[in-house]
């Protein structure tokens, strides 16, 4: 009977063992299965096509202009975290990318044209910018010279902020104005070129702040009215503030201008506006040929190759040249950098505590820094250098 009951207990110790090793040995047929399953699914999505454009993410959606008269896509990569990769190659795909962009998505633009004018108004984050990207071959054109904005990021006048966006590498051409930032946010501009605009090439107005102008080539700007023909303009009149920052000072403030080639512009390279605080324009080449070129018509009182109005400005490690200009009967200041105060009560601020410091300035008529008076706090530091050609380093005493 012992026996028998020693038996019986062997037998349910080894049917519970059993049991278990048959659990494991179902479970990792089952979880074979699974993968097998996933990795066809997997190869179906890297190599399927999908009619009229219905795809599901993670999937990418690209336009295949090669199958279904193009109205078929071809999946992609998966999306990185966050956002979307965007491949545009007409300027309708362009359009519609910047309509409907999302935090973290990054439009990719063939090389080719992009005839146009584009606009977008959404914004990113902090961990996931929108990006626009393309080489220097990616080219949108803005049309005719004396009307519209090339690329438009905001709205005028708004008190809608748009934040967080990255250009980077493609060209703009045509338009009145370039590149055009309205009360725009922590947000970078890189190694873009910008030619042949109506007007300004790159302008950060309507209280964008905390942006960087950085690696850019501007050139060939003013080409449908030179009086307004700056490269780089950062914030507004305070004539405009009206129609540009509801009225009020146009704080387009902590901006930096970093490291760009700014030439052929016909009015002043870098226009810095009344109401703006705390920038940085740093390690620029600055080239004044061609400004004001067309003698029988206005320069707007161009006649250096920076005009600051804002305060507190850092302005230092820029090379300046050949700013020798000729309108205004030959009376032109001819200075390579300016330090202007305005004096209307609403201007408030305007001109105070900018710092130039070692900067290089060669061929120059007038002086390497005009610092109006009045404009209190303002230095000259005397490790800036001007070439003997010059009236002098500065109207004022340098400081160390």
């Amino acid at each position: 009977m012992v026996r028998f009951q020693g038996f019986r207990h062997f037998i349910r110790t080894f049917s519970r063992r059993q049991g278990i090793v048959v659990c494991f040995v179902v479970a990792f047929v089952l979880l074979g299965v699974l993968l097998a399953v996933r990795s066809q699914a997997a190869t179906y999505v890297a190599s399927s096509e999908a009619e009229a454009g219905a795809v599901k993410a993670p999937a990418v959606m690209v336009e295949d202009p090669n199958a279904s008269q193009g109205k078929a896509v071809r999946f992609g990569v998966s999306a990185p975290p966050g956002g979307r990769t965007v491949a545009v190659s007409t300027a309708a795909q362009l359009k519609s990318a910047l309509s409907v962009a999302k935090p973290g998505d990054i439009i990719t633009m063939a090389d080719g044209t992009y005839s146009g004018q584009f606009v977008a108004t959404a914004s990113g984050t902090v961990t996931a910018p929108i990006t626009l990207k393309g080489t220097r071959s990616a080219i949108i054109d803005g049309g005719s010279l004396s009307s519209g904005y090339t690329l438009h990021l905001g709205t005028r006048n708004s008190t809608s902020k748009v934040s967080y966006w990255r250009l980077e590498g493609f060209s703009l051409t045509g338009g009145q104005k370039g590149i055009m930032l309205d009360n725009v946010q922590h947000s970078v501009i890189d190694n873009v070129g910008v030619h042949d605009i109506g007007h300004e090439g790159i302008h950060l107005r309507n209280h964008s702040s905390d942006n960087a102008v950085s690696n850019s080539t501007v050139t060939k700007t003013g080409r449908s009215t030179q009086a307004y023909g700056e490269g780089i303009y950062i914030g507004s009149a305070h004539s405009n503030w009206g129609a540009n920052s509801q009225g009020k000072p146009d704080r387009s403030d902590r901006n930096r201008i970093i490291n760009n080639s700014i030439s052929q512009t016909a009015a002043e390279n870098v226009d810095i506006k009344e109401g703006t605080f705390d920038g940085i324009l740093s390690g620029n080449k600055l080239d004044g040929t061609g400004m004001c070129a067309d003698t029988s018509k206005s320069c707007n009182f161009a006649d250096s190759l920076v005009d600051v109005k804002g305060s507190r400005w850092l302005v230092e490690g820029n090379t300046g040249s050949n700013m020798r200009v000729t309108w205004n009967s030959g009376t032109a200041e001819n200075d390579a950098m300016q330090n202007h105060r305005i004096s209307q009560a609403s201007a408030e601020q305007s001109g105070l505590n900018n710092t130039f410091r070692a900067n290089t300035i060669t061929n120059v008529a007038g002086y390497g820094f005009n610092i109006q008076s009045n404009s209190t706090g303002t230095a000259v530091r005397c490790d800036n250098t001007v070439d003997s050609g010059a009236k002098g380093l500065s109207n004022v005493a340098c400081t160390q």
